[in-house]
């Protein structure tokens, strides 16, 4: 069950990334923003933390890296899906992306299908999830009003 459109926030210093980026998140039916670095995708997640449902970010940016960003969400208790993409990732990077449970991490260059399909499969995963959270909610409160 696809439960969209999803919020997603595309954080990349590279404009020519976030607009592929952004032209597939909405072909896949998303609402799409986008940050060029981690400052910026602080700003707007602080403005709206409740806003974002997913988070696509590179690693190397200037100001606040994508590890840097993660680390704030985290802290932040963001529920939302993460996803890293970045073609420098050493080692210790990916270990640090994966303590911070990350959802997904690409590396680049990527292939476009590759991308698409981890997003069908991110994005379905996620929306059955959220419905049956959504189901279990609302079934509690389907009982309690029975009491």
């Amino acid at each position: 069950m696809k439960n969209r459109p999803f919020n997603v926030l595309v954080v990349d210093d590279d404009p020519a990334t976030c607009v592929v980026l952004s032209t597939i998140f909405k072909r896949l039916g998303n609402n799409v923003e986008v940050a060029y670095d981690g400052k910026d995708a602080i700003a707007l997640i602080s403005g709206r933390p409740d806003h974002y449902d997913i988070l696509m970010t590179d690693h190397r940016m200037p100001l606040v890296t994508g590890l840097e960003l993660v680390y704030y969400l985290r802290k932040n208790e963001f529920e939302g899906k993460i996803i890293v993409i970045s073609g420098f990732l050493t080692d210790e990077l990916m270990t640090a992306y994966r303590d911070k449970q990350v959802d997904k991490i690409l590396q680049k260059p990527f292939e476009i299908n590759e991308l698409t399909s981890i997003l069908d499969t991110t994005l379905d995963k996620w929306g059955s999830d959220r419905a049956v959270k959504f189901a279990l909610e609302n079934n509690g409160d389907a009982q309690s009003e029975q009491q």
